[in-house]
């Protein structure tokens, strides 16, 4: 019961009676756990990995969301998804363990009511550093990246237009909204005199410009380090949050058109375990959506969510809202890169 990779056209033609499609993210699903699902069950569960976003929205376009019965968007493409009208209402009532999520990650801007998804794993967006090149703790401040008086430079950047024109939004204005076009110039400006000091725009993991010292600063979600620093391994990494950082939600819908809907909440019920959501929290360093996952998680190694379960609310965090049009995103970042 290895996992599977396949076409559209294959599936149509050789899937068995009782068998599921999902579209996840590397690492975000367990081989050993889908082996024990499939033993106890006799579902057959197919698992298509994708990269980014761009890729599972492109796929489900273009097969009219019928190729998958499960998908795990990041919170900007669900909303785009419930736009398109391309997910299913929740019944929550087959879900057994919905008291178990932390309210903190219900009722965002992508989905209110939480009517279409399910938060799953989540991730925070900061800034990683090498502190054997800062003497202390280096100011918690996007200026890290942005500011030439307080930049060490050769500053790594994620190639994510989305993610990087956001931020650099954030710095300049303090939000995200209301962004015209005279503020997106000063967004495009501000990336392209930055570019002088950037040593790089990666999609790879951000960790090995740090673990390597080709750069001092990167920007990089936490579970990028996670391994290294709870390892004791990479010492010299530190990890910060910003003021006004930015989040990702995970989560997971159903597709308009899955017509599995039965298999499909058998498997949800069963990722959302204990035992089988904490293994790629523990192992990969993703925050769990489960509140008792949550309160035993040690964050000690974040610079500002030490105290996680402290928490009220996660009101000072951001979200890479699909607040610029992508052909203004396209625009700002071929510019930049082109420069």
């Amino acid at each position: 019961a290895a996992f599977v990779y396949f076409s559209p056209i294959q599936n149509l033609f050789f899937t068995p009676k009782k068998s599921i499609s999902v579209a996840t993210w590397a690492d975000y699903i367990d081989e050993g756990s889908v082996k024990e699902f499939e033993s106890a069950t006799g579902i057959k569960v197919y698992i298509n990995f994708y990269e980014n976003n761009e890729e599972l929205l492109s796929k489900m376009e273009l097969t009219k969301s019928k190729t998958y019965d499960l998908v795990i968007p990041t919170d900007s493409s669900v909303d785009l998804l419930i736009k398109k009208g391309m997910l299913k209402k929740l019944d929550k009532s087959k879900l057994g363990f919905w008291n178990e999520l932390d309210p903190r990650l219900l009722g965002h801007y992508y989905d209110p009511k939480n009517e279409y998804s399910i938060p799953y794993y989540w991730d925070v967006m900061g800034i990683g550093y090498d502190k054997e090149f800062f003497k202390q703790s280096p100011l918690r401040s996007w200026a890290l990246l942005f500011d030439q008086k307080v930049s060490p430079g050769h500053v790594g950047m994620t190639n994510d237009p989305r993610e990087v024109i956001l931020i650099a939004a954030q710095y300049l204005f303090g939000n995200i909204h209301n962004l015209d076009n005279a503020k997106l110039e000063q967004v495009k400006d501000l990336l392209l005199k930055q570019k002088a000091w950037v040593e790089s725009y990666s999609d790879l993991r951000g960790e090995f410009l740090l673990y390597s010292k080709t750069s001092p600063v990167a920007l990089i979600p936490s579970f990028q380090v996670w391994a290294g620093m709870r390892s004791g391994l990479f010492d010299n990494l530190g990890f910060l949050l910003p003021e006004n950082p930015f989040m990702v939600i995970d989560s997971i819908a159903i597709p308009k058109d899955s017509g599995n809907s039965e298999l499909v909440y058998q498997f949800i019920n069963f990722l959302y375990q204990k035992k089988v959501l904490s293994i790629n929290a523990e192992h990969h360093g993703f925050f769990a959506a489960r509140k008792d996952l949550l309160q035993e998680r040690d964050n000690s190694h974040i610079e500002g969510m030490e105290n996680l379960s402290a928490l009220d609310s996660f009101k000072s965090f951001r979200f890479f809202e699909n607040v610029v049009s992508t052909q203004d995103l396209n625009k700002i970042w071929l510019t930049v890169k082109a420069a």
